[in-house]
């Protein structure tokens, strides 16, 4: 393994939740030093920013591929929370 991480891998539902998961995990503290916003939305708001980079670096944005990347920016903030429930939370519970 000669790359921690590629593009194709990122281009994966996993890779997408995994970077979301590790930069809102990363960037939460700082976001709620400036701002008060409930985690939802900062992790819905990141996964649109991921989404679209990753969209623009893939092909080209269509209608179809906008309506899209809102619709997986929501299952991609879904999947994160549920991932942070399962690990992250249950260290901070301990």
């Amino acid at each position: 393994m000669n790359e921690y991480f590629t593009l194709e891998s990122m281009g994966t539902f996993a890779g997408m939740v995994v970077v979301l998961t590790v930069i809102v995990q990363f960037l939460k503290p700082l976001i709620d030093k400036i701002v008060c916003m409930p985690t939802r939305y900062v992790v819905w708001i990141i996964a649109i920013i991921i989404s679209a980079v990753y969209q623009a670096i893939a092909g080209p944005f269509t209608w179809a591929a906008i309506f899209l990347l809102i619709l997986n920016s929501i299952v991609l903030t879904m999947a994160a929370m549920g991932t942070y429930e399962v690990t992250f939370k249950k260290i901070e519970t301990k």
